[in-house]
């Protein structure tokens, strides 16, 4: 059991009591930074830990302190947020994620049942630890924190190859939060898709996305609902009208097929009232024709020089 902090005093949302803190914030992020790199020497994800200095004889694992910090995060009052976010907080969460896609990504690890068990435990750290920055990316700070990281965007982009949809869902409601707050959002998470499509080697950006969305089996209706609204949102926020149509062929490009996505929603009966029939919507309503757009630039420019 973590000792509890009297120092913040937060609401809890289910109930509406006054919940305490199990940690001070600088002490997560304390924790967090010792986990990354302890796990970046080889060791594993839960290895036990003592840090003296935080007065703790044995420390939490990293499944307990995210599932603590989670849970903290989830009523945390503005000055327990402030305090994390300042004291790091964000970038180690970015770190641990980074770690735990490293030992999933890693071909050299043993096989057989104890490995399967360790993927199941990183899965669900790394699930954790978006949820936790889902939180934080409440606050704007959060948010600016995510884009200054030279490796942040791609850290979260990189969980579209989760086998967990729940952690693929949360990647793309954060990329989404970062192209509603930051004005550099747009730009940075499209550079973050290149490194991707690099690192795992697609043919195109937006390959194995869009796959995933065209998927009548790997997919739920949330996981669709939530990358058409990042695909919408990042249309959205194109800075050009050009822009937006290189972006469309792009995704037209990778096998994105709306049509045909609506026809297999309705083939699998998806209730009219889920979301991801208005986010088809929002695709169809804010579609640029190619031609369209350039035909109206042309009629223009003809009634120009008659006039």
């Amino acid at each position: 059991m973590l000792p509890e902090i009297d120092k913040y005093k937060g609401k809890s949302p289910d109930k509406g009591s006054i919940k305490k803190m199990n940690l001070l914030a600088k002490d997560y992020a304390v924790l967090l930074k010792r986990y990354s790199k302890v796990v970046t020497e080889g060791k594993d994800l839960d290895s036990v830990i003592k840090v003296p200095e935080l007065g703790l004889t044995e420390a939490p694992k990293c499944s307990q302190l995210l599932s603590s910090l989670k849970d903290d995060l989830r009523c945390a009052t503005t000055i327990f947020m402030e305090d994390f976010i300042g004291s790091g907080g964000v970038e180690c969460l970015l770190e641990v994620l980074r770690v735990c896609q490293a030992r999933q990504n890693d071909t050299k690890a043993p096989k057989g049942r104890y490995q399967q068990t360790m993927q199941k435990k990183i899965s669900s750290s790394q699930y954790d630890c978006l949820l936790c920055l889902k939180y934080t990316v409440q606050n704007p700070k959060s948010v600016i924190r995510v884009t200054d990281d030279a490796h942040g965007l791609s850290s979260i982009c990189s969980c579209f190859m989760s086998t967990s949809p729940k952690s693929r869902i949360l990647a793309l409601q954060l990329l989404v939060r970062v192209l509603e707050i930051s004005s550099r959002g747009h730009a940075l998470i499209l550079e973050a898709l290149t490194a991707i499509r690099v690192l795992f080697g697609e043919p195109v950006r937006f390959k194995f996305l869009v796959g995933l969305l065209q998927s009548s089996i790997a997919s739920p209706p949330a996981f669709q609902t939530a990358a058409l609204k990042f695909l919408n949102t990042l249309l959205k926020t194109s800075p050009r009208p050009a822009d937006r149509i290189r972006l469309q062929c792009e995704l037209e490009e990778a096998g994105l097929d709306i049509n045909a996505l609506e026809t297999e929603l309705r083939a699998r009966c998806v209730p009219c009232t889920d979301s991801v029939w208005a986010e088809i919507e929002v695709w169809r309503k804010s579609y640029l024709d190619m031609e369209h757009v350039t035909g109206g630039k042309h009629n223009l420019e003809t009634e120009n020089e008659l006039s």
